[in-house]
């Protein structure tokens, strides 16, 4: 628990459960081939907090379960 309050200095509040911080991610991609259509990932890790995200994908190519490991990696990256 030592280690999330060092970490929590630097990056803001984190969940913690034990020595976990709780990170949720999601992605979804549309279908339609309509434009504007693609992905979307999120990352969220608390109300308000500064390294929550939402990033969009444009194009045909992209696919729910792409979208969900994008949202996994920008988690990653931030933390």
């Amino acid at each position: 628990a030592n280690i999330g309050i060092g970490i929590s200095q630097f990056l803001g509040e984190f969940f913690w459960v034990d020595q976990f911080a709780h990170v949720y991610t999601d992605g979804r991609a549309t279908t339609s081939s309509t434009p504007g259509c693609g992905g979307q990932a999120q990352v969220f890790l608390g109300d308000l907090h500064p390294l929550n995200a939402s990033v969009h994908q444009a194009g045909q190519a992209h696919t729910s379960p792409r979208a969900k490991l994008l949202a996994i990696i920008i988690a990653i990256e931030q933390i």
